[in-house]
């Protein structure tokens, strides 16, 4: 979980030694005795999510059968080969990122390279990518491109912001948070 220093120095926590024992579910005691719980000065944990990267490749398809399941699934959108398609591309991405699973597809682009490519020149060639993927990508869930065009950032929520036993004298505290 999110460690709140301000309630942790509040409680006497001051060393950053204790503040990463303190984040790694452990009690630590101050310089006076004190014993102080992570669950006063650090939030609930939280969940990460599990990410995929598929590289330039000819086929995608040994990556989707090795990797497991995935939150997040990255597809490069470079090609091997001058003949393949960025639109047929980001198909397989769609239907790779639905057998694994994922809740979110990052088509990626990183080399200039691919705007030599005479499908990137069409100026709705971002949103007709988006949506061949996202047409085999059937769970309805997010498809973004990034890379030479844009870059995606992914809102999380916090169900529990706070820790549970925070001293109700230090509320005051996390209002600044």
């Amino acid at each position: 979980g999110r460690l709140y220093p301000a309630v942790a120095q509040a409680l006497g926590v001051f060393d950053s030694a204790q503040y990463s024992e303190l984040k790694a579910g452990k009690s630590v005691m101050t310089e006076d005795g004190t014993l102080v719980e992570p669950d006063q000065c650090v939030g609930p944990k939280r969940e990460g999510r599990s990410l995929g990267i598929i590289p330039p490749c000819l086929s995608s398809d040994l990556f989707g059968k090795r990797m497991g399941p995935v939150d997040v699934l990255i597809h490069s959108m470079t090609t091997i080969t001058k003949d393949r398609q960025l639109l047929s591309l980001a198909g397989t991405a769609g239907h790779c990122a639905q057998a694994l699973g994922a809740k979110e597809l990052v088509l990626w682009q990183s080399q200039t390279s691919f705007l030599d490519n005479e499908e990137s020149h069409d100026d709705e060639f971002p949103s007709k990518i988006i949506e061949e993927a996202a047409a085999s990508f059937s769970n309805g869930n997010h498809v973004s491109f990034g890379g030479i065009y844009a870059a995606h950032q992914w809102e999380r929520e916090e169900t529990q912001p706070f820790p549970v036993n925070i001293p109700d004298d230090l509320r005051y505290l996390l209002q600044s948070e």
